[in-house]
């Protein structure tokens, strides 16, 4: 089951034990990155270098979005979160 972590009132909190998106464990302590909006600097929550590489190319271009899946089909589960992350921090860009 995994750790999803969302409304953390901009404030990064304790950190887990392993990535709020793929779940994976925290290898060391320079592979944890706290996710934040680049838009309005929000804190949205702890992910691994990974994950966070992949928001940062996929968030704001659906075109880069639509060609991640179809080069990671077997990986669209994290699509879907990535999806339900994003949407739930949504709410700090109207």
């Amino acid at each position: 089951m995994s750790r999803l972590m969302f409304f953390h009132d901009g404030e990064p909190g304790e950190c887990p034990d392993s990535c709020s998106l793929c779940d994976d464990a925290f290898p060391q302590s320079n592979n944890i990155v706290k996710d934040h909006c680049h838009r309005c600097r929000y804190f949205r929550g702890w992910l691994c270098e990974v994950c966070n590489s992949y928001i940062g190319e996929i968030e704001y271009d659906p075109k880069k979005r639509e060609r991640w899946i179809k080069r990671n089909p077997e990986k669209f589960w994290w699509i879907e979160r990535v999806d339900f992350y994003l949407g739930a921090h949504f709410h700090h860009f109207r």
